[in-house]
């Protein structure tokens, strides 16, 4: 069912409160700034959402949706005690001071500005009328996250090859998507929720650079050249958690850099400690830089009593802090007796994936991607940074040209920024992150990144990119200021959203039409008379929640034509970051039958093996309305885990009667099986009393079949 009114105004009243509290960040608070404080309140109701996400899985409290509004308003209204009390008196003189800002800031800024407003609200509104296309939203993160949200579990689910190691990776920045996902139990605001992600980046970033010293003209070019690079731009939609990790990051920056203030209070100990969790559970490359934050409490002081917080105190909230990013790694441990898994600790033997090894080592591609010579790390960074085919019909993900730029003065900048004694622990902090991010990317382990996924890479050196555009802000010289302009510049004809097709582009203009009837009523209103201008805003979220109202329909109208569209793999007119795979993408027919059944059903799902075993679209298994679930049943007469690359020792240790008899106890409804053809598929064809072709043509690879029970 479509979502209902009540979460769509949940929704939008959420998105207004973030919005308003992005629109007065950089005002100052009798001698706070109002943008810490209210980075503060983001963080915070971050923090929130992700301990009741966790606490849903811990404790098997199932579906969160019953109790999603209440959670919100009580987020909002406790927050916002935080806010002066006659905040809406000092919005409004935000908003006259932001207007003659505006029109001093330059003719150039404003052109930049109004650029990527028109790129961003291009990549949002294509969001919101097309379904995800990004693989790994598609395989594992948005997976995760329904399927997290609809039976939350402490467990995790035995699954093949990569599947089984996805279930361990940490899961915050997929949190986020769970919730934006129990909206009326569909994708159709992830796309927003992207953009609020993406906006926040900015935000921060300008927010960290002030802080630190810049002017807010440079902070804020600062802030555009980071928005606009493409290893963050391009990612808006697409439902991946980089962005997420990067904004957690500067988050951290940003609550490490006030401690150093003698007017620090506990609640900043608390968030600085919570942000740093937050990234560590994000990404796992984030770990050692949450460490290294923790590492850095002592130099800034511990707060005295004076300050309102005791030693042990802050040393207990810093802990409490912590705890929700750690969730993921504590289960970890309960679970298989290594926090890191699948990774392995360096020089320990325990309990690893050797699969996802050989996959980042690239072992499992071959002598051609072995080589980790001196020569192969300066061909990665031609990659990243000079590859001239950046601009061709597939779109740019890594950091170009712009970013080489952003770098390259940053590091220029390093020693005069040095000087300034108040921010060097900050700036520490900073480059100390940056040292341990990019050891791991150069690290021999991982190999495969630089040699078989180069084409994505940037999306790992975005904390790399926003440190050097800070530290161009610190120190705007001519090369630092040269650095920031020009970077924008370079990254907005990047920044257009590739993978066009008609199907897609029908869906996006019935989208605009809806979003800019809104923002014409709204705008009639405010260019007539005192009152009109009064309820200008209320009309316009009136519209805006109609809008989101039509959303549903909208989508569902084009979703079978757009998964048409994207099966054209390499050949495709339809994506996102990049075309899917031809092979995986066929299964559309699949996807589409199942969107079409309304009633909950058991969907078992199958594949063999192909490239490095990361071959199963999950997502679009669930249906538009993640009314169905996923399951894998084993083939093995044991019922454990099998290996998809050795398909003869399934077929010796397997048994077609076992399969069926655990099909039939787990009440299966309909069985998937995605190519390449996995054993189980010889023993569907033999039994065709019991299994029923509803979908899909041996000539697409991939095929649906209905199970046949008896009747009682």
């Amino acid at each position: 069912m479509p979502p209902s009114i009540a979460l769509s105004i949940a929704a939008v009243v959420f998105a207004a409160w973030v919005y308003g509290a992005f629109c007065s960040l950089s005002v100052r608070l009798q001698n706070e700034r109002i943008s810490v404080l209210l980075c503060a309140v983001l963080a915070g109701v971050t923090l929130e959402m992700v301990v009741l996400r966790e606490a849903a899985v811990c404790f098997n409290l199932g579906a969160f949706d019953p109790f999603l509004i209440l959670v919100l308003v009580f987020a909002v209204s406790y927050s916002t005690r935080a806010l002066p009390r006659d905040g809406l008196k000092r919005l409004r003189s935000i908003a006259g001071q932001s207007k003659a800002a505006w029109f001093r800031a330059g003719a150039l800024f404003r052109f930049v500005v109004l650029a990527a407003m028109v790129l961003a609200l291009l990549r949002l509104l294509r969001g919101l009328a097309m379904p995800p296309l990004g693989w790994d939203a598609l395989t594992y993160h948005l997976f995760k996250a329904a399927r997290w949200g609809a039976d939350a579990g402490p467990g995790f689910m035995p699954a093949p090859n990569a599947w089984g190691y996805y279930e361990h990776f940490p899961g915050v920045g997929s949190d986020l998507w769970a919730w934006v996902l129990s909206f009326g139990h569909g994708d159709g605001l992830l796309s927003a929720a992207g953009f609020c992600v993406w906006v926040g980046i900015g935000i921060v970033g300008f927010a960290l650079a002030e802080f630190l010293g810049a002017s807010r003209r440079w902070a804020a070019w600062s802030a555009l050249a980071l928005l606009l690079n493409p290893s963050v731009f391009n990612y808006m939609t697409a439902a991946y958690v980089d962005n997420t990790a990067l904004l957690f990051f500067l988050l951290a920056a940003l609550f490490v850099a006030r401690l150093r203030e003698p007017d620090s209070r506990p609640f900043h100990w608390f968030l600085a400690a919570a942000s740093l969790g937050l990234a560590a559970g994000t990404r796992i490359s984030f770990l050692p830089v949450a460490a290294l934050g923790l590492l850095f409490l002592p130099w800034l002081g511990w707060p005295t009593k004076a300050t309102g917080c005791s030693r042990w105190k802050a040393m207990l909230l810093v802990a409490v802090g912590l705890l929700p990013g750690l969730f993921p790694y504590i289960r970890n441990m309960v679970a298989v007796g290594n926090p890191l898994y699948p990774f392995a600790f360096t020089g320990l033997k325990l309990h690893h994936s050797e699969e996802l090894q050989s996959v980042l080592s690239a072992q499992i591609y071959g002598p051609e991607f072995s080589s980790n010579s001196f020569h192969a790390y300066w061909r990665f960074l031609y990659f990243l940074f000079l590859r001239p085919d950046f601009i061709g019909w597939r779109q740019c993900l890594n950091p170009g040209p712009a970013g080489a730029l952003l770098l390259i003065a940053g590091i220029a900048a390093v020693l005069q920024v040095w000087r300034h004694r108040s921010s060097r622990p900050a700036i520490l902090f900073l480059l100390f992150s940056c040292i341990i991010l990019a050891a791991g990317i150069l690290a021999p382990s991982n190999l495969a990144l630089r040699t078989v996924w180069w084409p994505m890479a940037g999306r790992f050196l975005t904390p790399l990119l926003a440190v050097g555009a800070i530290l161009c802000a610190l120190h705007p010289n001519r090369l630092s200021r040269f650095a920031m302009v020009t970077a924008c510049f370079i990254s907005l004809p990047l920044g257009f959203p590739m993978g066009w097709s008609m199907a897609d582009l029908a869906a996006t203009q019935w989208v605009f039409a809806c979003f800019a009837g809104s923002v014409v009523v709204a705008l009639a209103m405010m260019t007539a008379n005192r009152v009109a201008r009064t309820y200008s805003w209320a009309v316009f979220a009136a519209t805006t929640i109609t809008a989101l109202a039509l959303l549903p329909m909208i989508t569902a109208r084009h979703r079978d034509a757009i998964y048409a569209a994207a099966a054209g793999g390499h050949f495709s007119p339809c994506f996102d970051l990049h075309p899917l795979g031809k092979t995986e993408a066929r299964a559309f027919p699949i996807w589409t039958f199942l969107d079409r059944v309304e009633q909950p059903a058991k969907v078992a799902v199958t594949a063999g093996w192909k490239g490095a075993g990361h071959n199963m679209l999950l997502y679009p298994l669930l249906g538009s309305h993640l009314q169905h679930s996923v399951v894998w049943v084993s083939p093995l007469r044991d019922g454990s885990v099998a290996d998809y690359r050795n398909p003869a020792a399934i077929r010796e240790r397997g048994s077609a009667d076992a399969w069926m008899k655990c099909l039939a106890e787990q009440r299966v409804d309909y069985v998937a099986i995605l190519a390449p053809p996995p054993p189980e598929l010889e023993w569907v064809e033999t039994h065709p009393a019991q299994f029923k072709l509803v979908a899909g043509a041996p000539g697409l690879g991939s095929r649906l079949y209905q199970v046949l029970r008896p009747p009682n």
